[in-house]
């Protein structure tokens, strides 16, 4: 039996507010075509499906699109569990019908393992493997699941509980299994401690809640299929136990990762896992330095003619100067897009002059809107590099706001 193995799709998901619709068909259709090529018997998707709990038509839409069409390839079923970012009740909304196209979508674990446990079958009707589909535990179920009157902390609660579910689950599995001699798989939507995370994931968590020890997953299970984590990496070393990753660039953090998914063929009970490279839809470049260092960097990005999204990143030790205005006039006609610019000399400028700070009180209507041309123009450090066209901007700003607050105080 041949399994692909992916996850973390956040279809819908927006770069910089950008939409990229696109993006997500094309990488659609470039797995229905792995599909077909690969001869995929299983699909298997563990989480992360949707970026949002209430999604958009158009990613529902996406989504649903895929799956009719997915069941018309040689992939003869599809497993599908919730992930943190998915909404339970919404994935398995439509599951009755679902199960009649041979997918089977885990939403939230209630208690009884026997829902997680999906035997997967041939045409014949001759089961060829077992599924133990856990998806992301909620804190709420742990709670009920666990012993929480004989836990000292919350963390110990956390990995006793999960554990605990991972084992019932398995041991459902085994039992359906029986005597056959067909694989074991399990999923899961979780963080094992020591993953390896980009800030996407890093922001969810404080200190070591959430962490999983890699303990908690059975012995028992011949596979692992996991989600959560979008930089695509074994557990342990273990290439049995892995992160797909996600499939593209979710955000330029990850623009530097080469994505892909797991293909699995299982000979006689053992894993045999290859990585299939997905191709990169589209480019993200995360550029970082001084104001000169930048606009160096971005004109080497425009020479080389691909279309890309690129974040900048100021790390100088003065504001910049119209750095927005000179970023974009570089890139200004050509297929390199900047999306995203972060000043971050700014706020340790600033913070480093609060000696000269003035409380607004103390402020006039006038010197309130002068700290702002500061802070968008780089006023503060000098106008002199600003060329003649922003110069011009500033005075035509100024002379709006004037006669704006003439005509306030004059009661106009």
């Amino acid at each position: 039996m041949r399994l692909l193995h992916t996850s973390d799709w956040h279809l819908g998901k927006k770069l910089a507010d950008r939409p990229r619709k696109e993006v997500f068909v094309q990488f659609l259709n470039w797995l229905l075509k792995v599909l077909k090529e690969e001869k995929i018997d299983l699909l298997l998707i563990a989480g992360d499906v949707f970026d949002v709990t209430m999604p958009s038509h158009e990613a529902q839409e996406l989504y649903y699109e895929f799956l009719a069409r997915a069941v018309k390839t040689e992939c003869r079923n599809i497993v599908v569990i919730a992930g943190n970012h998915d909404s339970a009740s919404f994935l398995e909304a439509p599951e009755h019908l679902l199960k009649f196209l041979n997918i089977y979508v885990v939403g939230e674990a209630e208690g009884d393992p026997k829902k997680e446990v999906i035997d997967i079958r041939k045409e014949s009707g001759e089961v060829e493997a077992v599924v133990c589909a856990i998806p992301f535990l909620k804190e709420k179920n742990l709670y009920v699941m666990g012993r929480d009157d004989e836990l000292s902390s919350r963390d110990e609660l956390i990995v006793e509980s999960t554990k605990a579910h991972f084992a019932s689950v398995v041991q459902e599995g085994i039992r359906v299994r029986g005597d056959k001699k067909v694989p074991l798989i399990g999923t899961g939507h979780l963080f094992v401690a020591g993953a390896d995370v980009s800030d996407s994931e890093r922001q969810l968590y404080i200190g070591s809640l959430g962490r999983l020890p890699k303990t908690i997953l059975p012995e028992e299970l011949d596979y692992v299929g996991l989600g959560h984590i979008h930089k695509p990496q074994t557990v342990g070393g273990d290439i049995s136990r892995n992160y797909s990753g996600s499939p593209i660039a979710l955000d330029f953090s990850e623009g530097s990762q080469q994505k892909l998914v797991r293909i699995v063929d299982f000979e006689e009970g053992k894993a045999e896992v290859r990585n299939l490279n997905v191709p990169e839809f589209e480019k993200l470049s995360l550029i970082t330095g001084s104001q000169e260092e930048l606009e160096t960097k971005l004109r080497n990005l425009v020479q080389k003619g691909e279309r890309c999204l690129v974040r900048a990143e100021h790390t100088g030790t003065m504001p910049a100067k119209d750095l927005s205005g000179r970023l974009k006039n570089i890139a200004e006609g050509t297929p390199v897009e900047v999306v995203h610019i972060r000043d971050l000399a700014k706020k340790q400028y600033y913070l480093s002059s609060m000696v000269t700070e003035e409380f607004v009180h103390e402020m006039t209507p006038e010197s309130v809107f002068e700290k702002l041309l500061e802070d968008c123009y780089g006023l503060k450090s000098g106008a002199e590099d600003l060329d003649e066209e922003r110069k011009q901007e500033i005075r035509e700003l100024r002379e709006c706001y004037q006669e704006i607050l003439q005509e306030i105080r004059s009661g106009s």
